[in-house]
């Protein structure tokens, strides 16, 4: 159940993110589910890791898909922002951008837990 709930959550993402009406409110609510995934994928990385399931060099190869994530959603939000600001189409563009770079770096954080664990990761 917990994998089928992951499996559904990307498509979410990117639904939202390719929207052309409600930009601002799909995106915030995509990144709110990105940043879920991210929560699940680093809790299940670091049990993972205290079992023995993972080595330390994919703990590592985690962790720096996992900071390529966080890096592309706080630019995502940052564009997001400037966007709600200014209302220009330059922006709009920008907050675009950055929100498929944002889903493209949570997809690899997902691939790369899943094929590292064995498993999608697991929720409370």
């Amino acid at each position: 159940m917990k994998k089928i709930m992951l499996i559904l959550m990307l498509p979410a993402v990117v639904l939202a993110v390719s929207g052309c009406s409600g930009l601002v409110k799909n995106s915030y609510r995509a990144l709110v589910v990105a940043s879920e995934a991210y929560e699940v994928s680093m809790k299940s990385a670091a049990e993972a890791e205290a079992s023995g399931a993972i080595t330390a060099e994919q703990r590592a190869e985690i962790n720096e898909a996992a900071q390529v994530y966080y890096n592309a959603y706080q630019k995502a939000v940052d564009a997001l922002e400037a966007y709600v600001v200014s209302e220009s189409e330059t922006d709009e563009e920008k907050a675009r951008e950055a929100l498929h770079t944002a889903t493209a770096a949570i997809a690899d954080l997902l691939k790369i837990v899943a094929d590292y664990t064995g498993k999608e990761p697991e929720d409370e």
